[in-house]
C-alpha cells in the first residue's frame, strides 16, 4: 500500500465489512399500504411462528419460524415480507443457496432496529409486500430463475 493511503487509513474506523453493514442498514423497504420508505435500521421486524402439535413419542410439540412482518411507522399498516420460490424445484427449495428468505434473514435480520417474536395466537395477517422478492439483486439474494 502506498504511504499516502496508509497515512489516511491509520486511525480511521474503516473496513470493507463495516461499509457493507452500513450500506445494508441504509437499504429502504416501502410500505405496501402507503409507499412510505423506511430504513432497515429503523424498522422493528416481526418474526412470526407457528406451532406443530405433538405426533407420536418424539415428533412435533415445537414452534417453527414463519414469515417476517413489519408495521409501517407512518400508517400502521402490517406488511408481510413474502418470497416466491416456485421457480426452484421443490426438493431444492429448503437449501440455503436457493432460499432467498433464509439468505435475507442471515444477511439482514440483525440490522433491524429490533426483532419481535410473535406466536401463532398473537400474530395477525397484513398485506403482502413483495418489494424484497421483486428486487433480489438489490438485496444480494438468489435471483429468480427464468422459465424456458
Amino acid at each position: 500500500m502506498n504511504e499516502y493511503l496508509e497515512d489516511k487509513l491509520v486511525g480511521t474506523d474503516f473496513s470493507f465489512e463495516k461499509a457493507q453493514k452500513k450500506q445494508k442498514e441504509n437499504q429502504e423497504i416501502p410500505c405496501a399500504f402507503c409507499d412510505n420508505y423506511q430504513l432497515i435500521s429503523e424498522i422493528e421486524i416481526i418474526q412470526t411462528h407457528w406451532y406443530e402439535e405433538p405426533r407420536g413419542c418424539s415428533d412435533g410439540d415445537c414452534w417453527h419460524e414463519a414469515e417476517l412482518q413489519f408495521i409501517c411507522s407512518q400508517c400502521d399498516g402490517r406488511n408481510r415480507l413474502l418470497f416466491d420460490n416456485s421457480d426452484v424445484p421443490y426438493e431444492s427449495r429448503k437449501k440455503f443457496e436457493f432460499n432467498p428468505e433464509e439468505q435475507f434473514k442471515r444477511m439482514y435480520l440483525h440490522l433491524f432496529k429490533q426483532v419481535i417474536k410473535e406466536y401463532e395466537s398473537d400474530y395477525q395477517r397484513g398485506i403482502v409486500n413483495n418489494y424484497i422478492d421483486n428486487n433480489r439483486a438489490l438485496f444480494q439474494l438468489f435471483l429468480k430463475q427464468k422459465k424456458e
